[in-house]
């Protein structure tokens, strides 16, 4: 995910119902959910987690609730070349005035995907329960995802030093090996309850769990020259983590004279242990991206052992929040702060032996200011930070073993929304600064810093009767403000494109009921891979199509979706995050039917 110019990987960015650590490391099947909420800027204030990254913003998700209709509906899926899936979902609510209510949603999905040698696997089981009382209200989740992707494409791959980024390869091309493979579990529980201690007044708390197991045999390396020639290493990386996270608080409105409050308070924890071994297969591994050659199966036997654990962390919080209302709510003024203690402890991956520990507290304070000016329209301001683990020097160097504090990024953002409920449309300006870890005369330090500018422009609804818009436009000027040494000062940073633009519409099909033709178009601009800004991904535009007609047979309500993502099939590099390109999807279609009973 990128967000804002800042990215990383998922399991530092997604949380679910607001708690980070217990969403899985990879990748989250979207069947259990209701809906993706995206929060853009740094979140201290919102969450407690030692080991979140998400500079530029997060992810939560929102598990499915059994409606006040009956639900039942199963979907049959296809995607090219063999892809073959089933979802069903039901839902139900029982007893006195509906008050308890179950939802379930099962899945599988398997088969060669249009990438070479590429399949996956994927089995999803959700349960959520909850209860609606007349003044409390208790939820129970249980989700579980099995994932297996036979030689998955290669997401670390970097360009050698003086080497300029050759053409994109064909994107059914595959550099990994045939053998390789991901194989993934998580299962995660999360209880939470809510009591209404008067009309103004909530109590609640949740709690979630995670276990899971991630194990890689994998490729990365680089290329080595403008033909397309690699050099690749083979890896074996069996992961494991098992996570806690809990939050209990209090929210209450009152008001004091014309003054309205909305005040809330909290206190969280966290505790994740992780296994991180890794170990070598094969290194100097040559192939090409334009034709990629492939070696005899490696032993990867290491994955089967067992292993001590690689790192502690835990994190305590209290947090207190309050939105003041004047003028009748038209202004609104936020002001919050969170306390966390952060403890860290790192073990060498192998002997379990301690190689270092942290301990520290940090205050992150929030402001924001919200007017009304007008009905349907808000002006706004906020200040935010960030709060991430300090990194910890290698054993190569001067300091070794030394952990920094945390660093602390900082976010001041203004915007204007307009919301008309069926159209809206939104503008914001920000910027984001973050401290970063630099080495100099062979001694890591925190010494570097980027700051991320930029201008988000935004449209959703109903436009017109029957077309619908989802449309975003990104303007965004990430510099390298201080670098080791002055070098690379002033340099745009890795992976951050100036302009993204992208489009959907839907376009329901006057005078034929059920029929909507759906369009998406989405541009990136040119990013630079390495910080010297002498190597460049061009810039690349996508077009996807499809359609959705919903109809009945024998009364049974269908919904019939066709999606064809890459249509012109370009071959491009999506994205030069964290100094690796990847390439873009191929041409994909995807169909679905769905049966409402």
């Amino acid at each position: 995910f990128m967000i804002r110019g800042f990215g990383t990987a998922n399991s530092n960015y997604t949380s679910v119902n607001g708690l980070f650590g217990i969403a899985s490391n990879l990748r989250n099947q979207l069947e259990p959910y209701e809906r993706v909420e995206v929060i853009k800027g740094p979140t201290a204030l919102l969450n407690n987690n030692p080991n979140i990254r998400a500079v530029g913003g997060s992810i939560n998700l929102v598990p499915k609730r059994a409606e006040d209709e009956p639900i039942t509906s199963v979907t049959g899926q296809f995607m090219t070349e063999s892809h073959l899936g089933g979802h069903a979902d039901f839902g139900r609510r029982f007893g006195t005035d509906k008050r308890f209510g179950l939802r379930v949603n099962l899945a599988e999905r398997g088969g060669e995907t249009p990438i070479d040698n590429n399949s996956e696997d994927i089995r999803i089981g959700s349960v959520a329960l909850d209860y609606r009382g007349e003044n409390f209200r208790l939820t129970g989740d249980f989700v579980h995802q099995d994932r297996l992707i036979n030689s998955p494409q290669v997401l670390f791959l970097s360009v050698a030093n003086g080497v300029a980024v050759p053409k994109a390869p064909d994107a059914n091309n595959n550099l990994e090996q045939p053998w390789a493979f991901l194989d993934s579990s998580d299962t995660y529980v999360a209880v939470g309850g809510e009591v209404d201690i008067s009309d103004s007044v909530t109590v609640y708390a949740k709690l979630g769990h995670n276990w899971s197991t991630d194990t890689y045999v994998t490729s990365s390396g680089s290329i080595t020259n403008g033909e397309g020639d690699t050099s690749m290493t083979v890896g074996a990386y069996p992961y494991a983590t098992k996570t806690w996270a809990g939050e209990t608080g209090v929210r209450g409105e009152f008001e004091t004279g014309a003054v309205s409050h909305n005040l809330s308070a909290a206190l969280s924890a966290y505790n994740m242990l992780g296994e991180y071994p890794s170990q070598t297969l094969q290194a100097g591994v040559a192939s090409n991206i334009y034709s990629p050659s492939y070696i005899s199966p490696a032993d990867y036997s290491f994955i089967n052992r067992s292993f001590p654990t690689s790192s502690d962390q835990e994190s305590q919080a209290v947090a207190i929040s309050d939105t003041i209302g004047f003028f009748d709510d038209r202004l609104n003024l936020l002001l919050g702060a969170r306390y966390q203690t952060i403890n860290q402890k790192s073990f060498n991956s192998t002997t379990g032996v301690q190689t270092s520990s942290y301990a520290d507290n940090k205050i992150s304070p929030a402001a924001g200011i919200v007017i009304e000016p007008v009905r349907d329209v808000s002006v706004y301001m906020n200040y935010m930070e960030n709060l991430e683990p300090g990194p910890t020097a290698g054993s190569t160097l001067s300091n070794a073993g030394e952990q920094f504090a945390p660093i602390v990024s900082k976010q001041w953002e203004a915007g204007v929304k307009w919301d008309a409920k069926t159209f809206g449309v939104t503008a914001s300006i920000f910027q984001i600064i973050q401290p970063s870890q630099t080495t100099e005369n062979n001694t890591l330090s925190v010494g570097g810093e980027q700051r991320n500018r930029g201008l988000e422009l935004e449209m959703f609804g109903e436009a017109t009767k029957g077309v619908r818009l989802l449309a975003g436009l990104a303007f965004t000027e990430g510099k390298l403000t201080k670098t080791a040494n002055g070098t690379n000062e002033g340099n745009t940073a890795v992976g951050v494109p100036e302009v993204q633009a992208n489009l959907g519409v839907e376009w329901d099909v006057p005078g034929i009921d059920g029929l909507t033709f759906l369009g998406r178009s989405l541009y990136t601009s040119s990013s630079y891979v390495n910080a010297a800004n002498t190597q460049e991904i061009p810039d690349w535009w996508r077009l996807d199509i499809g359609a959705r007609y919903a109809f009945a047979a024998y009364e049974t309500p269908l919904i019939a979706r066709l999606n064809v993502e890459n249509v012109l099939d370009d071959n491009y590099w999506q994205s030069a995050g964290r100094s690796f390109i990847t390439t873009g999807a191929p041409l994909t279609a995807l169909l679905s039917l769905t049966a409402e009973f």
